[in-house]
């Protein structure tokens, strides 16, 4: 009979071979482990909290009968935030300006995600068979949660401004820049790679094709960089 271990998948992670080899999966669908195991269950992660604790008891069940040494789980935080759901697409998000910023509720965040969260991790942590730990917490990464406060469109046309300053001919900052960052600021803390002059050696190595084309002109450059 399979015996989990958590300890052997810190080994991996701390790059220390371990005893055996361990597997992992970001995240899996209890509807695919349903039909792995040829029981139903999913539906009771809706329901009251010992219908709770039997949906996390199948969940666990699976991860250890499938040979894995941790229970892979996430709590999406996007799912919990105020006025979420353009990272489905369709809509911009909340934040467009730095006046949204500033009015967001950021403050609520956190008592919101225990509210919908708190049930699920301490029936998850009774639920855990001997040997075996939970790997995951608060799900979705930077990148998600921003799309889905900005929206997928309207996050791509932000801008933070590590060169000169976006204004329109009135003097008037772009609406989508939220930061205005100077140039010599960005690169003294690193925002920004820090320019280097060429030395000797490279420099010799600069030919100009004789050429119409620009980019023929400076193609030695082109392919080092």
């Amino acid at each position: 009979m399979f015996t989990p271990d958590h300890r052997l998948l810190l080994d991996t992670v701390r790059n220390v071979t371990p005893n055996r080899l361990t597997i992992y999966e970001h995240i899996i669908s209890p509807e695919i482990m349903e039909q792995i195991l040829n029981h139903k269950f999913s539906e009771l992660e809706k329901g009251e909290d010992t219908d709770l604790r039997e949906f996390y008891h199948h969940y666990c069940r699976f991860f250890k009968e499938m040979t894995y040494d941790a229970v892979s789980f996430e709590a999406g935080i996007v799912d919990i935030l105020p006025d979420s759901g353009a990272i489905f697409g369709g809509r911009p998000g909340p934040i467009q300006n730095r006046e949204d910023y500033e009015k967001y509720p950021w403050q609520e965040i956190p008592e919101r995600f225990w509210q919908a969260y708190d049930r699920h991790f301490e029936a998850l942590c009774k639920c855990l068979p001997a040997g075996m730990k939970a790997v995951g917490g608060v799900g979705y990464g930077v990148f998600e949660i921003s799309e889905d406060l900005v929206g997928y469109e309207q996050l791509s046309y932000m801008q933070v401004d590590t060169t000169a300053t976006p204004k329109h001919n009135n003097g008037a900052i772009f609406v989508q820049t939220v930061v205005d960052y100077p140039l010599v600021e960005a690169i003294s803390q690193n925002v920004v790679k820090h320019p280097v002059l060429p030395d000797a050696p490279s420099r010799a190595k600069l030919v100009e094709r004789k050429s119409v084309k620009y980019t023929e002109n400076m193609k030695i450059i082109f392919t080092w960089v």
